[in-house]
């Protein structure tokens, strides 16, 4: 199967229809539904292309959220078994304060 037709296929399955680019939304103004307007009247080669480029930057984001999420859980973590570790100190220096009383 070709990129093209991928991209088809995920469009077609996630249910989007014609969403080319954001639709005017951003600095772009309503840039972006006369880009969707020109693509579909230059014919299916263009549309399948933009369905294409449409699919993979909706792939893009949802692993570049997935990337940002892992690094925001590695940090999570990080901070949990540094609290854990100041912790376990404090709790060996109450120990061997005991210790010293007895």
């Amino acid at each position: 199967m070709t990129i093209l037709g991928q991209a088809r296929d995920d469009h077609d399955q996630n249910g989007d229809h014609h969403q080319v680019t954001s639709g005017g939304r951003g600095p772009a103004g309503n840039r972006g539904r006369r880009i969707a307007r020109h693509v579909d009247s230059r014919g299916p080669f263009y549309q399948a292309l933009a369905e294409a480029i449409g699919a993979l930057r909706r792939r893009y984001n949802t692993l570049l959220g997935k990337v940002r999420q892992e690094r925001d859980w590695d940090e999570a973590l990080r901070t949990s078994v540094t609290q854990l570790e100041n912790r376990l100190a404090k709790m060996q220096e109450s120990e061997a304060k005991l210790a010293k009383i007895d």
